[in-house]
């Protein structure tokens, strides 16, 4: 992550890791009280859930992205001459 941070080119989870304080003492306990404290932890893959499941019993997988046959493409319309753009 060194090099990541010097260059100025973050990840996104490297953002995430930084803005959440991540590197903080306390961090990990905190996370695990507030954690535990909820009634479930939703999770976009299995292997979050199988990392959270020792620390609460009811953690959801909700999968990232969209479903093609659900939510299909439609391009949009063509713009009209003149909409859309800046004045001159």
């Amino acid at each position: 992550m060194g090099p990541e941070v010097r260059r100025g080119r973050l990840s996104p989870w490297t953002q995430e890791y930084l803005k959440g304080r991540a590197y903080m003492p306390g961090y990990l306990g905190v996370s695990r009280k507030r954690s535990v404290a909820r009634r479930a932890l939703i999770v976009y893959n299995d292997l979050q859930k199988a990392q959270l499941e020792p620390f609460h019993e009811n953690v959801r997988v909700v999968p990232g992205g969209v479903h093609p046959d659900r939510f299909r493409f439609s391009p949009p319309p063509p713009r009209e001459a003149g909409r859309g753009r800046w004045p001159s």
